[in-house]
């Protein structure tokens, strides 16, 4: 893993959860309604069985799409252990699995993956590791 990734990654660990997480009441309700505006057709599509919410961070928005779309399969996928922990402890659906790891280095399900999304991820690649993910 390069430097900045570990940086980034033991960023996300030790911080507080108050300072990287918005927690105020209400928050996934204000996230679900942004981000399914622009993805409602994609997740209502039938033939979208498996999606990926790359940089799940501690869950909250996967939770509610998960909950909105019970018939899908969704996989969170992020680089802090500390995130997936939380995400696995706070939402525990039957049709959400977790993943820690890296993208930019280790990117390798073994499923077919039929939509990928990221809200606050891609922002952290540079164009060679943009390059690698595509």
């Amino acid at each position: 893993m390069s430097d900045n990734w570990k940086k980034l990654e033991n960023y996300f660990n030790a911080s507080s959860e108050d300072l990287i997480r918005s927690t105020y009441a209400g928050v996934e309700k204000d996230h679900i309604y942004h981000y399914e505006s622009r993805m409602n057709k994609l997740l209502s599509d039938p033939n979208i069985k498996i999606i990926l919410d790359l940089g799940c961070g501690d869950g909250k928005v996967l939770r509610e799409f998960a909950l909105k779309y019970p018939e899908k399969k969704f996989i969170g996928y992020d680089l802090s252990g500390k995130n997936i922990e939380m995400a696995k402890k706070k939402y525990p659906l039957a049709n959400i699995s977790y993943i820690k790891g890296n993208a930019a280095n280790e990117f390798d399900l073994q499923e077919k993956i039929d939509l990928i999304y990221s809200f606050s991820f891609i922002q952290y690649f540079d164009e060679e590791n943009s390059i690698k993910l595509s």
